[in-house]
């Protein structure tokens, strides 16, 4: 598979339906419970069928780029990733992930995903806003975020019914002005090839 996003530690493959077969672990993840214990995917359980469908929407749609998280040295699949609800004349997207390997969790490597991604949204597709959600109760993501430099802009009370609990999602924002100001040129030193080398 050829590489998209190519990091020093991690790279971000283009993630097709061919992609999604008896073999690999994606379809596991999602009907990991541990795993979706605070998100939406624990209402239904997922096919392989049901999983390239999903796939093959997002590979043909002009506002998604989902993509594979891939670790260099042993080339394991260990999550996914992707922009969504990419809108270019406001110049805004999504962002989302997973990291469904759990022998990589506690790595730093969700965050290093988002920090890439975000950098290029930032500079490849001239992005002007990335946003993001998250279960307040994911301690774990709302990390993720807040490490790779998203800011927190407001709360939305109950807005989510998981568990049989009305729960909190957390809202964040990051602006290219102020993200790559402050992180930018930490985040253009996780590539091997440089976004921004051909801008």
């Amino acid at each position: 598979m050829e590489r998209f996003i190519v990091g020093k530690r991690i790279s971000l493959h283009a993630f097709t339906a061919s992609d999604v077969t008896e073999d690999s672990p994606y379809a596991s993840w999602l009907n990991d419970l541990t795993l979706d214990y605070h998100t939406e995917r624990n209402f239904f359980p997922h096919s392989l069928e049901s999983l390239k469908a999903f796939v093959a929407e997002a590979e043909a749609s002009d506002s998604t780029l989902l993509l594979g998280i891939y670790v260099n040295e042993s080339g394991d699949h260990v999550g996914n990733i992707s922009l969504k609800n990419i809108d270019f004349q406001h110049r805004s997207a999504e962002i989302a992930y997973l990291l469904g390997n759990k022998e990589y969790a506690g790595r730093g490597i969700a965050t290093e995903a988002v920090r890439m991604l975000t950098c290029f949204g930032f500079t490849k597709l001239s992005l002007d806003r990335i946003e993001a959600g998250s279960n307040a109760a994911n301690v774990g993501s709302v990390r993720v975020l807040e490490k790779a430099g998203f800011r927190q802009e407001g709360v939305q009370r109950g807005k989510l019914l998981l568990n049989n609990e009305r729960q909190d999602v957390v809202l964040f924002g990051a602006l290219r002005s102020e993200w790559m100001a402050e992180h930018g040129e930490s985040a253009l030193q996780l590539f091997i090839h440089s976004p921004v080398a051909s801008l």
